[in-house]
C-alpha cells in the first residue's frame, strides 16, 4: 500500500510537469504566456485535484495513512487510521495514546521495527502486522502498517510516514487455515494407521506419523524433508515412487492389498513385508495437487500365518491321504454335512460335496442307525461328553466298518455350531478283532471244561480232607480252589467280552431294590476282605429295572478294584444317591489313584491301572464289561475326583423306577 501512496503522489507530479513545463524551454509557437497568478492559480488546482484523487484511491482500498514528526512526536493521521486504532474522526490523540491501543502482546514486536525503521544504521522497511485493541470501541483488529523513516542532513530521524490497512478478516481467515492444516496434522500424527504425506513430484516427506515410522523401521530425524528415496533408499527398483508420482500426475487414487515391500528396518538387510496400503492426491486451494497422503497398514503377520495356515494344511493333506483318513464337519445352522472326496469314498456319499444330516443316516447300516444318532446327541451335551464324539459304524450295504472320530465346538452360550473330524475304514481291524474273539470265544469254552472238572474235584478232595487230611493239606487245597475260581473268573470274563462284541450276551432283567443289591454285594465282599473296612452310606430308596446279577458283577467289580488298587489304605467309601430321575453309586478309595492322561483308558479293553511302580493281576476287562452292561441298562459311569497318588473315585448312575419302589 505503501508504494501506492509513492506512485499517486508520483505520478501527480509527473503530470504537473508535462503540463507545465519551464518558462524557458517552451516553444516559440505559443503566442502568449501565463502571468505568475495565473501559474499559482493553475497549481493549486492541479494540487487540490491531485490530493482529492489520492484520498478517493486511499479510501477505495480502505487504506489510512499516518505521519508522525519524530521531533516533536505529534502524530497526524487521517480518519480511517483513527477508525482503525478505535478513536473518533475528530478526536485528537497523541502519540502516548497510539502506542496503549497496541495488543499488550504485539507492542514489543512494534516497537522493534520502529525502532530498527529509524535507526540510520539500519534504514530497515517498516512492514507489520499486529493487532490493536479500539480505545472507545474496544474492538480488536489485525493491522498491516507500511512506512517509511525520514532523515535531515545530520542523518537524524526527523519524520516517520505510511499506511495502515486493516487485514482482520484475511488474518483470520489465515489463522482458520493454520488451525486446520494443525487439525490435519494432529489427525495424521494420531493416527493408529500408518499414514505420510509427501510433497512434490519428487515425493518429499512433510508429515509422518508413529505407526507410519514404525512400519519404516526410521526415526524422524532422518525422514522428514527428504524424499522417499533418500529416506528409504532400499525402496529404488520397488514400484512405489512410480505408482506416488502417477497419483500426482492424474490424481487418480491407488490401492492394493496384499503387497510386499522390501524394506530396511533399524539398519537391517532388506525384508519382505506385507501391506494394504493407499495413495490419494492433496490439493491447494485452487484445486492443483501439491502432493499425495500415503496411508498403509502392515499385515506380515496375518501373511504369514495364512503361509502358515497353509503348510499346515498340505502337511495335514499329506498325513490324512498317507492314514487313508476322510473330513467331514457338520454345519448345525443349515443341518448340512460337508465332506472331502476321501470321505465320499469311504462311505459312500454322492459326489456333490455336501447333504443334509437326515441324508446322511440314511447311508448308515440300518441296524447301526440308532447308535450314531444318540453318539450325535451326547457329543452335543458338553457336560457329559466334553464335546467328545466317536461311533463306529458299518456302511449302507453293511460290508465295510468306519471308525467316525470328532469334536463339537461351541458358542460362548454353550450351543453347539459345528461338529467336525475324520473317517477312517476299520474293516481289516474288525475282522482281525473278530478272529481274536473267536479264538478267545473257542480257547475259552475248551478251557472250561477242564476248569470245572478241576473244581469239581478239588470241592471233593477238600471236602475228604476235612474229614481225614491234615491242616497243612487242607490249607493247600483250600488255595488251589480259590485259584481255580479265580481262574474261571478270568476265563467268563473273556468268554463276557466275545458275547458283547458279537451282541449274544444275555440279560436277564427285571425291578430290583438298589440300596438292598448294593448292600448284598458289600456284606459278601467284607467278609472275604480281611484288609479294609467298607463303609456304606446307603440313601438310594428306589427300584431300578435291570439285569441284577449284571448290575452286582459292576458293583463288586467296582469294590474290587477299590481294594486291589489301594494296599496301603484300610478304607473303601460306598455311596448311593438319588440325584433327579437317577440313581447313582459311588465307589471311593484312597490308593495309588490315576493320572488325568489315562482316565480316558480306563474303560477300554485290557487297560490296566499301575504303571510302572505299580504291578497287579488282573486281565484289564473288568472296568470295559461294566461299562458296557451300565450303557445296556441306559446308564452312564464314569469317573470323578482322581488324583495319582491320592486315590479315586467311580460312579454309575441308572435310571430310577419308582413304579415297583415299596417306599
Amino acid at each position: 500500500m505503501l508504494k501506492l501512496f509513492y506512485f499517486l503522489h508520483y505520478t501527480v507530479i509527473l503530470l504537473l510537469y508535462m503540463e507545465f513545463k519551464p518558462f524557458d524551454s517552451i516553444s516559440e509557437k505559443h503566442p502568449s504566456y501565463p502571468d505568475k497568478q495565473q501559474q499559482n492559480e493553475y497549481f493549486t488546482r492541479i494540487s487540490a485535484e491531485s490530493d482529492q484523487r489520492l484520498r478517493l484511491a486511499l479510501e477505495a482500498a480502505e487504506v489510512g495513512t499516518w505521519d508522525l514528526d519524530l521531533v516533536s512526536y505529534t502524530v497526524y493521521w487521517d480518519a480511517k487510521c483513527k477508525q482503525l486504532y478505535g478513536y473518533h474522526q475528530h478526536d485528537f490523540v497523541p502519540f502516548e495514546q497510539v502506542l496503549n491501543c497496541i495488543h499488550p502482546s504485539d507492542k514489543d514486536s512494534v516497537h522493534k521495527a520502529v525502532k530498527e525503521a529509524t535507526n540510520p544504521e539500519i534504514r530497515a522497511p517498516y512492514n507489520i502486522i499486529f493487532r490493536t485493541i479500539g480505545a472507545d470501541d474496544g474492538q480488536l483488529r489485525w493491522l498491516q502498517c507500511k512506512g517509511r523513516a525520514m532523515f535531515n542532513e545530520r542523518n537524524e530521524a526527523v519524520r516517520f510516514t505510511g499506511i495502515a490497512q486493516d487485514i482482520t478478516i484475511q488474518q483470520q481467515q489465515k489463522l482458520q487455515l493454520e488451525a486446520s492444516e494443525l487439525r490435519y496434522r494432529d489427525l495424521i500424527e494420531n493416527s493408529a494407521v500408518g499414514k505420510v504425506v509427501f510433497t512434490g513430484r519428487d515425493m518429499k516427506v512433510d508429515i509422518i506419523n508413529d505407526a507410519m515410522l514404525e512400519i519404516w523401521g526410521k526415526e524422524r530425524e532422518n525422514v522428514i524433508g527428504k524424499t522417499l528415496l533418500e529416506a528409504m533408499p532400499e525402496l529404488e527398483g520397488q514400484p512405489f515412487l512410480a505408482q506416488l508420482q502417477q497419483v500426482y500426475d492424474t490424481g487418480i487414487p491407488y490401492s492394493t492389498d496384499k503387497a510386499v515391500a522390501y524394506i530396511s528396518k533399524k539398519g537391517a538387510a532388506p525384508e519382505p513385508h506385507w501391506f494394504n496400503y493407499n495413495y490419494r492426491a492433496l490439493y491447494d486451494a485452487e484445486g492443483k495437487i501439491y502432493g499425495v497422503i500415503n496411508t498403509a497398514t502392515e499385515i506380515s503377520e496375518v501373511i504369514e500365518a495364512l503361509h502358515a495356515e497353509k503348510r499346515a494344511n498340505e502337511e495335514l493333506q499329506f498325513i490324512l491321504e498317507a492314514g487313508s483318513l476322510g473330513t467331514w464337519y457338520l454345519d448345525m445352522a443349515s443341518y448340512q454335512l460337508f465332506y472331502d472326496a476321501k470321505t465320499q469314498a469311504l462311505v459312500g456319499y454322492p459326489p456333490v460335496g455336501s447333504i443334509s444330516l437326515d441324508q446322511a443316516l440314511s447311508y448308515v447300516y440300518e441296524p447301526d442307525k440308532e447308535k450314531v444318532s444318540q453318539a450325535i446327541r451326547h457329543a452335543f451335551d458338553a457336560g457329559t461328553s466334553g464335546g467328545n464324539f466317536e461311533v463306529e459304524q458299518r456302511t449302507k450295504s453293511g460290508a465295510a466298518w468306519l471308525r467316525i472320530k470328532g469334536r463339537v465346538k461351541f458358542d460362548p452360550a454353550g450351543n453347539p455350531v459345528q461338529l467336525a473330524g475324520i473317517v477312517m475304514d476299520i474293516s481289516m481291524h474288525k475282522q482281525l478283532q473278530k478272529h481274536k474273539d473267536d479264538f478267545i470265544s473257542t480257547a475259552s469254552h475248551e478251557i472250561k471244561t477242564p476248569i470245572t472238572t478241576i473244581k469239581t474235584y478239588g470241592q471233593l478232595l477238600e471236602a475228604h480232607l476235612e474229614e481225614s487230611g491234615s491242616s497243612i493239606e487242607k490249607s493247600m487245597v483250600k488255595k488251589m480252589n480259590e485259584q481255580v475260581m479265580r481262574l474261571n473268573e478270568l476265563v467268563n470274563g473273556l468268554l463276557d467280552v466275545t458275547k458283547m462284541q458279537a451282541g449274544k450276551l444275555n440279560y436277564n432283567e427285571t425291578y430290583f431294590d438298589f440300596d438292598e443289591l448294593t448292600n448284598s454285594v458289600t456284606e459278601e465282599l467284607q467278609l472275604i476282605s480281611d484288609t479294609h473296612r467298607i463303609q456304606k452310606r446307603l440313601k438310594a430308596g428306589c427300584q431300578v429295572y435291570g439285569d441284577k446279577n449284571r448290575i452286582r458283577q459292576v458293583i463288586s467289580n467296582l469294590i474290587t478294584n477299590a481294594i486291589k488298587y489301594s494296599p496301603g489304605a484300610k478304607d473303601i467309601i460306598v455311596n448311593t444317591a438319588v440325584k433327579g430321575d437317577e440313581v447313582t453309586l459311588c465307589v471311593e478309595d484312597f490308593g495309588i489313584g490315576i493320572s488325568r492322561d489315562k482316565q480316558d483308558k480306563v474303560f477300554e479293553q485290557f487297560y490296566q491301572a499301575g504303571g510302572e511302580a505299580h504291578t497287579f493281576p488282573g486281565l484289564g476287562l473288568g472296568l470295559y464289561i461294566s461299562s458296557q452292561i451300565i450303557r445296556h441298562t441306559d446308564g452312564r459311569i464314569w469317573i470323578e475326583n482322581t488324583e495319582e497318588g491320592k486315590g479315586s473315585t467311580f460312579c454309575f448312575a441308572l435310571p430310577c423306577d419308582y413304579r415297583n419302589s415299596e417306599n
